[in-house]
């Protein structure tokens, strides 16, 4: 009497299950790689960036704070415009400190009555570069603090203070690592079938010979 084999004893399920767990193993090593090189590309990218922008505004500030034929109040207005200009869905604070530690300028309309004032941040009391990335109400961000050199840069007459959000691009990483992912999940149930029917092609004439 014939033995009924079941099908997770049979050949195809065995031959089949080989390649799924080959599959299952590359994929979560190129998902691994493709997922920290592009993260790693990605905060790169923008914290260069974001570097790029703050210096070309500050050599852009310096010109303005050191301008002698204008009134305070100009000067002012003058930066503040720069603000406005520089700021985007990425910038979510900048501000500008005069070398006395006064805020001259800040992009933050709910907070335009703390110009005028001391400024109340100790990266800018140093007048010092600084770049680092911190936690601001649980979201990733990076701060970059410029000093603003005098037109001939010999001394320092002020510090540009810029943060800016990384939460949106670790999200942007996010959901590609879900496509990535979900493609793959659709990749290996396609591989899946496709492997059950060549190990099946490959044992049935075996089994036939055998009868």
């Amino acid at each position: 009497m014939k033995k009924k084999v079941h099908f997770f004893q049979s050949v195809n399920f065995k031959i089949a299950l080989s390649f799924i767990l080959l599959l299952l193993i590359a994929i979560q090593i190129i998902g691994g790689y493709f997922i920290r090189e592009l993260e790693a590309t990605t905060i790169s990218d923008f914290k260069k960036n974001m570097d790029s922008q703050v210096v070309q505004l500050s050599n852009t500030l310096s010109t303005q704070m050191s301008n002698k034929d204008l009134e305070r109040s100009d000067v002012d207005a003058n930066l503040k415009k720069a603000l406005s200009d520089f700021s985007n869905a990425d910038i979510s604070e900048a501000r500008i400190v005069d070398d006395k530690g006064i805020i001259r300028a800040t992009n933050d309309l709910n907070q335009q009555n703390i110009i005028g004032k001391k400024n109340d941040y100790r990266d800018l009391n140093d007048f010092t570069s600084k770049k680092y990335q911190a936690l601001d109400n649980d979201k990733r961000v990076y701060v970059n603090v410029q000093p603003i050199q005098s037109p001939t840069g010999e001394t320092v007459i002020g510090v540009l203070y810029v943060k800016s959000n990384l939460e949106n691009k670790y999200q942007e990483i996010t959901n590609t690592a879900s496509i990535f992912f979900t493609a793959s999940i659709i990749a290996a149930a396609i591989s899946i079938i496709v492997t059950l029917l060549i190990a099946r092609s490959i044992t049935k004439p075996i089994g036939e010979m055998r009868e």
